[in-house]
């Protein structure tokens, strides 16, 4: 008697956990997707960044590290903080992991993060606000993993950001991506959810129940 006892209570304590943890994994899917408020995925964004001199000069020079006759990494790392002197003056957030890797390897993922910058500050929001200040002031950091990489093989240059914000209702930080593909002068969301939705819904935060980390 005292076993069946035992396993009815397992059996109920299983239900109870299991419709927990799936009410847990609904509400961040309607967190992560934005049909929390009737936002349904639909076709992914995509908007013009025209490639600029600079930036053409760089892809055609990707594969050439000579400094006298390239225009290397360094290079257009110097344009870009002299463009925006804000973007030099923002930290490198340097990793224990990244502390391990050769010097070469190194200054280029380096490189790659101030890359990103570059293009967040050309990247206009739906709100309005440009992708630059969402990420410095909305998200908790930037991280290392917020770089530009280019495949000179298929010329399609990806845009990734992770902002770091807050659940609207609880206040508990959540990672979120913005991940978008670049081909030429088009750019193409990678997903129709928080990617696309921070380019055409000015309300996109409230929208994800969502707020900014740092406020």
């Amino acid at each position: 008697m005292k076993n069946i006892i035992f396993l009815l209570i397992l059996v109920f304590a299983y239900k109870v956990f299991a419709e927990f943890d799936t009410g847990l994994r609904g509400d961040l899917a309607k967190i992560m997707s934005g049909y929390n408020n009737g936002i349904a995925g639909g076709k992914v964004a995509d908007f013009t960044l025209l490639v600029t001199p600079e930036e053409e000069k760089h892809f055609n020079d990707t594969r050439c590290f000579d400094e006298n006759e390239c225009y290397t990494d360094r290079k257009f790392y110097k344009f870009i903080v002299k463009k925006y002197p804000d973007i030099g003056k923002i930290k490198f957030p340097m990793t224990k992991e990244l502390r391990e890797y050769e010097k070469e390897d190194l200054d280029k993922y380096r490189y790659d993060f101030y890359n990103n910058l570059y293009l967040a500050k050309r990247i206009t929001l739906a709100n309005g606000q440009s992708l630059f200040d969402f990420m410095t002031k909305c998200s908790k950091s930037l991280v290392a993993t917020d770089f530009a990489s280019y495949d000179p093989d298929s010329n399609i240059q990806v845009i990734q950001f992770f902002p770091v914000l807050r659940i609207a209702d609880t206040g508990e930080p959540i990672e979120m991506d913005i991940i978008f593909d670049r081909l030429g002068d088009e750019v193409k969301a990678r997903s129709p959810w928080f990617s696309t939705h921070i380019m055409q819904d000015s309300d996109f935060l409230k929208q994800h129940g969502l707020r900014c980390y740092k406020k």
